[in-house]
């Protein structure tokens, strides 16, 4: 009686093809997470754009309303604004841990709102996002047109 003897093992061809099938499902599941971050970076930025617009025009709102002087205070040491009138404590936006707070070009680190939610001084807040990308936020003075330019 002739027995034939198989062996169990991995032909090259096999190897070859299981190696080539496991380097396409990690290129492709590594393009996906790198494009999910840029999706995901690109949101906070427009985000903190937004709220940016709308933080400064709440308080130019405020002022209107209640008739009085306010103050926008730039802190870039910790990475935050805050609203106040009479030195009182309005409203604060914080800066998500991604982006940072680069520079704002105003004297003292503040924009005076008057009575009437006109600012008496132009201004250009700078930040950055997590890829080092720089992205402002212009006020005009008279108009008091706020505008975001990712």
């Amino acid at each position: 009686m002739d027995k034939c003897i198989h062996k169990k093992g991995v032909t090259l061809i096999e190897l070859m093809f299981f190696m080539s099938l496991c380097i396409i499902v990690f290129t492709v599941s590594f393009i996906k997470v790198s494009s999910y971050n840029k999706i995901k970076n690109n949101i906070a930025v427009d985000e903190m754009g937004v709220s940016l617009v709308n933080f400064i025009n709440n308080s130019r709102k405020i002022c209107r309303e209640e008739k009085k002087q306010g103050y926008i205070y730039f802190n870039t040491k910790d990475n935050k604004m805050t609203f106040n009138i009479a030195y009182t404590y309005k409203e604060e936006l914080h800066f998500p841990k991604e982006i940072i707070m680069e520079s704002v070009n105003s004297p003292g680190g503040k924009i005076v709102v008057d009575n009437r939610g006109f600012t008496s001084n132009a201004c250009t807040v700078k930040f950055k996002d997590k890829e080092g990308k720089a992205h402002k936020v212009t006020i005009c003075v008279g108009t008091a047109h706020v505008e975001f330019k990712g």
